[in-house]
């Protein structure tokens, strides 16, 4: 399974998001623009975030990843400014 570019873009009613297990891929600008989302949890299954996946996610205070991560794509985080809390699970 996977989470299609621009999926949620400017949905701005998002406040939490959990990626559940079977999900292999956040695409490019997936929840770009998601304003009022302040924490996300990437299951263990995703293998790659694309660019700008939460990009502009000015809210987003904490982000959990996911030990099978192996990519991360350019400005996946950028402007989220209100950062505190980024976790990942060692292989």
């Amino acid at each position: 399974m996977i989470i299609d570019e621009c999926a949620f873009l400017s949905c701005h009613g998002l406040v939490s998001v959990f990626i559940p297990y079977g999900v292999s891929w956040i695409y490019d600008y997936a929840f770009y623009d998601c304003a009022n989302l302040k924490s996300v949890a990437i299951g263990d299954t995703v293998l790659t975030i694309g660019e700008y996946a939460f990009g502009k996610c000015s809210e987003l205070v904490s982000v959990s990843i996911g030990k099978s991560v192996t990519a991360i794509g350019e400005s996946a985080f950028s402007t989220c400014y209100n950062m505190q809390y980024i976790s990942t699970h060692e292989r």
